[in-house]
């Protein structure tokens, strides 16, 4: 336990309760765009459906026994969604809360992070994330410069998509309405931003 508060004593940035999200991470300091945030190594990795985390597995509880006692403790540390899971905790519905899908040789994945898992959810976020099979960690980069106690997000969402279709994706898949930035547009610079993604043309 000691090593890993120095490996997040070394980030730049801290994970800090965020009103109505639970946790989250926020900048300790500017971070640049490109700059790498962090290489996070997964609790475990399953198959993946190709919609949402999806995680179809039968073998999640086992997979959860076989960690280190260390692992089992951050995993069920993780939150889990009562609205789509329900009150009672359970290792599907911490899974399902926290996944993280990504593809590698065209197959998908779900992965459950001790740290990225705590990155909360922007339709502009300000890093991205891949899998870096080399590594075998997922690795996370400033998609722009980030500054000092700025929240830190990802985008749950693998395409761009108009508002409606990703507001239904996100509460059917994640259980919550997203309020970024990009979420809360009105008027002229809602159609604006939906008809730019209408012409990049990458939604169903």
């Amino acid at each position: 336990i000691t090593q890993r508060n120095n490996v997040m004593a070394d980030l730049p940035f801290t994970v800090a309760p965020v009103e109505g999200k639970g946790l989250g991470a926020f900048a300790n300091r500017v971070i640049e765009a490109g700059e790498r945030l962090l290489a996070d190594k997964p609790l475990f990795v399953l198959p993946a459906t190709v919609q949402g985390t999806g995680i179809t597995s039968e073998s999640l509880e086992k997979t959860i026994e076989a960690l280190s006692a260390e692992d089992r403790g951050r995993f069920w540390a993780l939150a889990q969604d009562t609205a789509l899971y329900g009150d009672e905790i359970t290792a599907s519905g911490i899974a399902g809360t926290n996944g993280i899908p990504f593809s590698h040789f065209g197959r998908c994945y779900c992965s459950v992070f001790a740290t990225v898992s705590r990155f909360n959810h922007s339709c502009e976020p300000n890093t991205c994330y891949n899998w870096n099979g080399a590594l075998g960690q997922l690795t996370i980069h400033a998609s722009k410069r980030i500054e000092a106690g700025s929240e830190v997000t990802i985008c749950y969402l693998g395409s761009l998509m108009p508002r409606p279709q990703r507001q239904r994706q996100l509460l059917q898949d994640f259980g919550f309405e997203c309020m970024c930035a990009k979420c809360v547009l009105a008027g002229e610079a809602l159609a604006e931003s939906d008809e730019r993604i209408a012409t990049i043309g990458d939604y169903d």
